[in-house]
């Protein structure tokens, strides 16, 4: 077992690693986007659920 690598395995867990073309910006910037994508994701997907049954 490769001791080095569940160390490392295990101190990520837990964490979110976001990619982003916005460079400079504050990461807490960049989380508080995320979350906002998060929300408007939900918002059409029940959006979506609501038309498929309507029919």
């Amino acid at each position: 077992m490769n001791w080095q690598k569940l160390r490392e395995a295990r101190r990520r867990e837990g964490s979110y690693l976001l990619r982003s073309n916005l460079t400079g910006s504050d990461p807490a910037q960049l989380w508080a986007f995320y979350l906002q994508l998060i929300e408007v994701e939900q918002a059409f997907k029940e959006l979506k659920d609501d038309l498929g049954n309507s029919q």
